[in-house]
C-alpha cells in the first residue's frame, strides 16, 4: 500500500506538470482584451515589434484573434489580439467577439486593456489566471509611443509558471494520456488493497499500470524495473 501511494503520488505530480509544460513548450497565452479602439492591436504591433494587426480608429476592425510569439526573459509568450467587447448586433462581430471570450478562457494570462472614461471588459475570470491590468493612453502608460512597456514586459515575466531547475516536466500529450490512465489503474490497485482482495484479482490493474507506463518508455516494464528506475527514465526533463 506505502509503495503504491508513493508511486501514484509521483505519478499525479508529474500529469500535474503537462499544462505548465505545454504552455512553456508552445508558448504561454496571453490574451489582450478590452473594448473596441483602447489600443489592443497597437499593443500587440509594440510587443512583437511589428505591425502585426490592423490598427484604425473604426470600431470593429478586429474580428478574428490574431497570434504571434515572442520571447522575453527566455520565456515563449504567445499573444493574442481579440476583437473589442462590445454589444453589437452585427453577426461577424458577434462571432469575433465570441472568440475573444473563448480565447481569454484558455489563456494563462490576460492584458485586461481600457482609456480613461472606458470601464474594463466584464468577463469571467478563472482563480489560476493572472490578470494585468493596463490603463492605456495615460501618462505612464501609452501603447503607441513604447511608454510604460518595459514594466509591462517584466509583469509579464514575473506571471509566468515558474519550475526549478531539477523539476521534470511533461510537455508530450501522449505522455500525459499514459500517466493518466496509470493513475487510474494505480487508483483501483490502492482501493483493491483497502479491500483486502486477493493477488489475483489486483494482478490485472497492475499490469495495466506497467503497460501504460511502457507505452512511455517503450517495451516491456518489468516490476524490478518499475521500482528502481521507472522514474528516472520515463519521461524527459525540462
Amino acid at each position: 500500500m506505502e509503495l503504491a501511494q508513493k508511486i501514484d503520488a509521483r505519478i499525479t505530480h508529474l500529469a500535474d506538470t503537462f499544462h505548465t509544460g505545454n504552455a512553456l513548450k508552445n508558448g504561454i497565452p496571453v490574451a489582450i482584451v478590452g473594448a473596441p479602439n483602447v489600443g489592443k492591436s497597437t499593443l500587440l504591433n509594440a510587443l512583437v515589434g511589428e505591425e502585426r494587426a490592423i490598427v484604425s480608429d473604426i470600431q470593429g476592425t478586429t474580428r478574428d484573434a490574431i497570434e504571434d510569439t515572442i520571447q522575453l526573459g527566455g520565456i515563449t509568450f504567445r499573444f493574442i489580439d481579440t476583437a473589442g467587447i462590445r454589444h453589437t448586433d452585427d453577426h461577424v462581430e458577434r462571432l469575433g467577439i465570441d472568440r475573444s471570450l473563448g480565447a481569454a478562457q484558455r489563456a494563462a494570462i490576460i492584458l485586461m486593456m481600457t482609456e480613461p472614461g472606458v470601464p474594463y471588459p466584464d468577463i469571467p475570470v478563472r482563480q489560476d489566471q493572472t490578470v494585468i491590468r493596463i490603463e492605456n493612453k495615460t501618462e505612464t502608460f501609452q501603447a503607441k509611443y513604447g511608454i510604460g512597456l518595459d514594466n509591462l514586459r517584466q509583469q509579464l515575466i514575473d506571471a509566468a509558471p515558474k519550475t526549478a531547475d531539477t523539476d521534470i516536466i511533461i510537455t508530450n500529450a501522449r505522455h500525459y494520456e499514459a500517466l493518466t490512465l496509470a493513475h487510474d489503474s494505480l487508483l483501483r490497485v490502492i482501493e483493491g488493497l483497502h479491500q483486502q482482495l486477493s493477488g489475483d484479482l489486483l494482478s490485472e490493474d497492475l499490469r495495466l499500470t506497467l503497460n501504460h507506463l511502457a507505452d512511455i518508455t517503450g517495451g516491456q516494464i518489468t516490476p524490478q524495473e518499475t521500482l528502481n528506475n521507472i522514474f528516472s527514465t520515463f519521461c524527459v526533463g525540462k
